[in-house]
């Protein structure tokens, strides 16, 4: 897989993440919702070094 076809699945299961957090905080499930919001973290990470990682391949 290609890097930036990484970063346009990241981005989808972020979005896929961040609607999940935002039910289970409405449906006030607080465990499943701490669950989400350390998916919505850890996918936000990848998703910032890649992200970093294709400015760099585009500056050399």
């Amino acid at each position: 897989m290609s890097l930036y076809a990484a970063i346009a699945t990241l981005k989808k299961r972020l979005v896929r993440a961040l609607a999940e957090r935002d039910g289970w905080r409405d449906a006030g499930n607080e465990e499943k919702y701490r669950e989400a919001c350390s998916l919505v973290e850890a996918l936000t990470e990848q998703l910032d070094k890649r992200e970093l990682a294709a400015r760099g391949r585009t500056l050399a």
